[in-house]
């Protein structure tokens, strides 16, 4: 009697239960945390979903479709094999059947035994801190498991399979190779930038000792190590505290309003892709990289110049599939040699917490690197960005609870940070890279947690106003003083060691500075950089330096403890368009728009001048002091003319209502370069 469960009815048992079983998973974990407002289903709902999924879109979501349906295909393959060898002894089917569903169960059982040891904060790492979640239990039954899958092809003497699969499953486990950089004496030094996204310097041990204030917890003790060793410029400011903008006004040496890039994400035919300190820089042979691990709201890639680019692949694909991949193959398959290939979206994505590995991310940088000519990377690593997870348990520190989840998040996950930094350092240091090299090291940006130190008040007989000092989020106030100051260092190393003296230089210094100085340094030049180089050995003149802040849109409904960027964006869908190639961009109406509800500030010595649309007055605020007063009513020894005079000059193409009187009258010989002509 011929039996009824062949191979081939294996095979398509096998397809149909995994399928399902990824399903109910799905339900499982949709169960657990409900599937976020920017997603497929939701896209679908809105009405105007024909518009959001374009050909790009629906490329890259059947993309990721097709990939999950082969993988199983292949899983149900393997199952198929590794009972072939039993189904030539066992003629009644109920066995075979039985057989089959314990591989199948014990295949299932594998692989989230695997999910719960490598990511163990994951919703699906159900066997966390039990001995299924050891080597002792994965190691033995993977290897079971290899050798009836592959004595299965070798009695079907399908040799050229057992040769593939082998080849694979070695690519699989092999780590990944560096090249040590032997050229350490070339003429033209590498040139490194680290952005740590987010990060307030005031918790950094520089800015206590600075400010003679003990700091009795060191959050970042390696970073504080390394600062120990470099120039630091104490009071540094980002020209928008949002990390597209921040990235496009380093890069160009350009503010927001001149570069285009006024908000993250804005559509492409707004800003300016023609990096001129980039190209100075490629015309010097440099090889140009650009790596980040998170692509949301950060759109720069090979259009702007750079030759390599790390990191996920961009797209509003992106905020769809991350929401909804928390599953255990995915997991599992993300971070292997060709998860790259598979998941483009998930690789090295920042995004995806519960499976971003940081080591990873630096060795794909540290790889990009090319042994052979001089490098210019610029790596920025979004660790401390919200919602602050990660694929490990934070080590909870009950000193660092102050009553603020947030910061207390943010505190937590400062370690972490810290171990991924030291991680890159002690990576291009042992290759090589810091041999002779141009390192800085800085901040986008900073973030608001409305803490007790970050309030100003108002000055002594300042008139009766309720103005909101403080904010959460970045980007959200203008007056909130921790969103836009910003960690920026520097040093040249020589062998491995730091070459100028470390020492912290006072003034008011803006990330437009950045490129400037790397520039004047490798003798290159590039036209309509509006930074002046950093000072290094030549005494600082502080009246010369000033500093220009745009906020991003001020909106009442993220000024909350739990901004969720993702639900934010879909309840502002109608502000947004998908482009033909699946980028979810800023429409050039909404641009406009925003551009006037901006609020916008200069720094200039001890003061701050803040324009607020919605504010018929300047207001000054006194940073030593931290006090503000109303421009029109304030009286003390504030240069206000002055200031009035920067800020208005500055921003002359909006036509600032409080610009247009005639005591806006002040020598032309204090106007600033940046100004837009």
């Amino acid at each position: 009697m011929m039996n009824k469960v062949t191979l081939r009815r294996t095979f398509y048992r096998s397809i149909a239960i995994l399928i399902l079983s990824m399903v109910l998973v799905f339900d499982y974990r949709s169960a657990l945390q409900p599937i976020p407002r920017l997603s497929l289903l939701n896209i679908l709902a809105h009405e105007k979903a024909d518009e959001y999924l374009t050909l790009g879109v629906v490329i890259d979501l059947l993309y990721f479709i097709v990939v999950i349906l082969v993988l199983h295909v292949l899983w149900a393959y393997i199952i198929t094999i590794s009972c072939s060898s039993f189904y030539r002894k066992m003629k009644s089917d109920n066995q075979r059947t039985i057989l089959w569903l314990i591989l199948v169960v014990l295949h299932w059982i594998l692989v989230l035994a695997i999910n719960s040891y490598i990511y163990p904060t994951s919703l699906l790492s159900i066997y966390r801190h039990s001995f299924l979640a050891t080597l002792w239990f994965i190691t033995p039954v993977v290897g079971a498991l290899l050798f009836l899958f592959f004595q299965g092809l070798w009695q079907r003497n399908q040799k050229i399979q057992i040769a593939v699969f082998a080849t694979a499953f070695l690519f699989l486990m092999t780590p990944p190779i560096f090249w040590k950089n032997e050229d350490k004496y070339k003429d033209k030094p590498d040139v490194i930038l680290i952005g740590l996204d987010g990060l307030r310097p005031d918790h950094l041990q520089y800015t206590s000792r600075h400010n003679t204030r003990n700091q009795a917890v060191s959050y970042m003790p390696n970073l504080d190590d390394f600062l120990d060793k470099t120039i630091i410029y104490d009071r540094a400011y980002t020209t928008l505290p949002r990390t597209f903008v921040a990235w496009q006004s380093l890069l160009t040496s350009q503010y927001p309003h001149q570069h285009g890039g006024r908000f993250n994400i804005p559509h492409p035919s707004l800003v300016n892709k023609d990096v001129a300190p980039l190209e100075s820089l490629k015309k010097a042979n440099y090889q140009t990289i650009y790596a980040l691990d998170e692509r949301r709201f950060n759109h720069i890639d090979k259009d702007y110049g750079f030759d390599e680019i790390v990191g996920p692949s961009i797209g509003i694909a992106d905020q769809l599939i991350t929401g909804v991949s928390d599953i255990p193959l995915i997991n599992i398959l993300t971070n292997v040699s060709f998860g790259k290939y598979f998941f483009p979206f998930l690789y090295l994505n920042r995004a995806q917490g519960k499976t971003y590995a940081p080591e990873l991310f630096n060795n794909e940088v540290i790889n990009r690197l090319d042994p052979m000519q001089p490098n210019f990377m610029a790596v920025h690593l979004c660790m401390l960005h919200w919602p602050y997870t990660s694929k490990d348990f934070i080590n909870v520190k009950p000193e660092l609870w102050n009553n603020n989840y947030p910061h207390f998040m943010y505190a937590s996950l400062l370690e972490k940070l810290d171990q991924q930094f030291v991680h890159l350092i002690s990576g291009l240091q042992r290759l090589g890279y810091l041999d002779n090299a141009i390192v800085y090291v800085f901040s986008d940006h900073g973030d608001g947690f409305r803490l007790e130190r970050d309030k100003i008040m108002p000055a002594p007989k300042s008139p009766e106003l309720k103005l909101r000092v403080t904010s959460w989020g970045h980007g959200t106030n203008i007056l909130d003083q921790s969103q836009a100051r910003i960690l920026l260092a520097y040093n040249r190393f020589k062998n491995g060691q730091p070459v100028h003296t470390a020492k912290v230089v006072n003034g008011v210094f803006s990330i437009t500075a950045i490129m400037p100085s790397i520039l004047q340094q490798l003798n290159l030049s590039a036209g309509n950089m509006q930074g002046k180089p950093f000072p290094i050995d030549e005494p600082q003149k502080p009246k010369e330096k000033i500093a220009f802040v745009d906020s991003s849109l001020p909106m009442k409904s993220i000024d909350t403890s739990s901004i969720n960027e993702t639900s934010l964006l879909y309840r502002s869908m109608d502000h947004y368009q998908v482009t033909a190639n699946g980028h979810l961009v800023m429409t050039p109406d909404a641009y406009q728009d925003f551009t006037y509800l901006k609020q916008r500030a200069v720094y200039y010595r001890q003061w701050q001048l803040a324009y607020l649309p919605n504010l018929d007055d300047l207001i000054i605020i006194d940073l030593h002091r931290k006090e503000w007063s109303l421009y029109d009513t304030y009286v003390g020894e504030a240069p206000k003319l002055k200031l009035r005079h920067m800020l208005c000059n500055h921003y002359q193409s909006l036509q600032l209502p409080v610009c247009e009187d005639k005591h806006n009258t002040f020598p032309s010989d204090y106007l600033p370069s940046t100004a837009t002509k």
